[in-house]
């Protein structure tokens, strides 16, 4: 049993579809279909039942489910404590900035784990517009790029470090059920911009980049409160963009409808290569990478 088959698993669970979670994954459907039948060989289990709706999990499929999150939880547990981070482990000081995405989704996590493990650790964060992110080479800065069609929507050609890719995650449609939109299969960004787009005031400079790409007017909202963003889009107000990632915006008044362009966006990092804590800025780059390790 391998961590993706397990990644796997959870996708076709979530989504009640082999061809969605595919999708979701970013591989093809006769992929993801070995790979579980490889992983029912292996166990001797069946661990769904395919029908002509979907996809459902027995109740074996669930079991093994729950327990391969939780074995691979504590793998990734007991790599981290194995691993030296002797600089980590004192007073050192960092800065990192970050984008107001990052610090509205991705931070709180990644920040209760590194006081955990690391409670001397000190950390001054610094926030910065997603335009801004070229000329930035002083600090560790963590980020979101989005790319349209594997097109690069951020241009970083300025920067003096590589971008380190953490996790990576596809966007849908988010509509309500209202929208004549519903009808489609699948919709197109020239689909959604004939009516208003609202957008989470913390995710504009992602989806500014994405929205100007059209070279089109549109009509876009944005909102401050993530409660009242969410039931606009249940009222029917508008259009939003939804991550695999959004678990609290779901709701059974909404659908998630695919994109005909293929729109992802990939959280990571850059870090200035000769910075005067070289070593404590490595140490703290495989430290994130652990924590996107499941």
């Amino acid at each position: 049993m391998r961590t993706e088959q397990i990644n796997y698993l959870a996708q076709i669970a979530e989504s009640g579809s082999l061809h969605k979670a595919a999708e979701n994954l970013h591989i093809s459907v006769q992929a993801l279909a070995m790979s579980l039948s490889s992983l029912e060989h292996e166990l001797g289990l069946n661990l769904t039942v395919r029908q002509k709706n979907g996809t459902t999990m027995t109740k074996d499929g669930e079991k093994v489910l729950q327990a391969g999150k939780h074995f691979f939880a504590e793998l990734a547990q007991i790599k981290r404590e194995s691993l030296s981070f002797s600089y980590l482990s004192t007073d050192q000081y960092f800065d990192l900035a970050l984008t107001d995405g990052v610090l509205e989704t991705d931070w709180p996590m990644i920040a209760s784990n590194i006081y955990r493990d690391f409670p001397k650790l000190k950390i001054v964060t610094h926030p910065i517009q997603a335009d801004l992110i070229p000329c930035v080479s002083a600090f560790l800065t963590l980020f979101y790029q989005i790319t349209l069609n594997g097109h690069d929507m951020l241009q970083l050609d300025h920067l003096a470090s590589q971008f380190h890719p953490l996790r990576k995650q596809k966007y849908r449609c988010l509509i309500s059920e209202k929208s004549s939109l519903c009808t489609k299969s699948s919709v197109s960004l020239k689909d959604i911009l004939s009516s208003q787009i609202l957008i989470y005031t913390p995710t504009k400079a992602l989806f500014d980049l994405l929205l100007q790409s059209t070279g089109s007017r549109h009509h876009v909202l944005y909102i401050d409160n993530f409660a009242v963003y969410k039931q606009m889009l249940i009222d029917g107000h508008g259009a939003g963009f939804f991550a695999e990632s959004d678990r609290e915006i779901y709701h059974p008044a909404l659908r998630a409808l695919p994109f005909k362009e293929n729109i992802c966006s990939t959280f990571g990092y850059t870090c200035p290569e000769n910075s005067a804590n070289a070593q404590a800025t490595a140490e703290f780059c495989r430290y994130l990478n652990t924590l996107y390790s499941i």
